[in-house]
């Protein structure tokens, strides 16, 4: 029997504790995905384990036929064009040279996939060190509803993501989100998230 170390910094799903916290958080995602929701958050302060139910959603999916999916460990992309290349080349996309091209051609993507039936779910981890430009282009993609069904994203990061969406929206990027939240906000009387109670 191999041993596996509880105590490592790197995310293990294996060894997650199903806390009344997760269990909520697991099945409020699994609902946003099942009714096609759109952009979704998992938001928490340090350590409370998003990153490793991030993993533990993104392995349960991986393995259901209705499901295409990636997972991205980080969101940190020297520009919103690597991002969405980087998305294109774990889905299989073509790649292309303009950002425009390479937007259309995941959008030609979803849209099959929707076509046959299938959900594309992209979770991101570390979601709070995506810029504007990032943003916006999920957005974009999530604007129609035809699009918003083929194409679902989940964020993972600490309380700030939601404070970088809140920076962005101020700019004039609309974010909607639907927010499961870990543990208590880091900031005493902030609420899970755009007004959100947690979970």
């Amino acid at each position: 029997m191999a041993y596996e170390d509880a105590f490592s910094i790197s995310p293990n799903p294996t060894l997650m504790v199903p806390t009344p916290a997760i269990r909520g958080v697991l099945f409020k995602i699994r609902y946003c995905v099942k009714a096609k929701q759109g952009l979704s958050m998992i938001v928490g302060d340090f350590g409370l384990g998003k990153s490793t139910v991030l993993r533990a959603l993104h392995g349960e999916m991986s393995g259901r036929d209705d499901i295409v999916t990636t997972l991205l460990p980080t969101a940190k992309f020297p520009t919103a064009l690597a991002f969405l290349k980087k998305i294109c080349d774990d889905l299989g996309v073509p790649r292309r040279k303009a950002g425009i091209d390479q937007q259309t051609e995941l959008t030609k993507f979803l849209l099959e996939q929707a076509d046959a039936g299938k959900t594309v779910v992209i979770f991101v981890d570390e979601a709070q060190l995506m810029d504007n430009e990032q943003l916006e282009m999920i957005r974009t993609l999530l604007n129609n509803e035809t699009h918003t069904q083929a194409g679902t994203v989940r964020p993972g990061g600490p309380v700030e993501f939601g404070e970088a969406v809140e920076g962005a929206e101020a700019e004039g990027v609309e974010v909607a989100d639907n927010c499961a939240m870990l543990g208590q906000p880091a900031q005493p009387g902030r609420s899970a998230g755009h007004g959100q109670p947690p979970v």
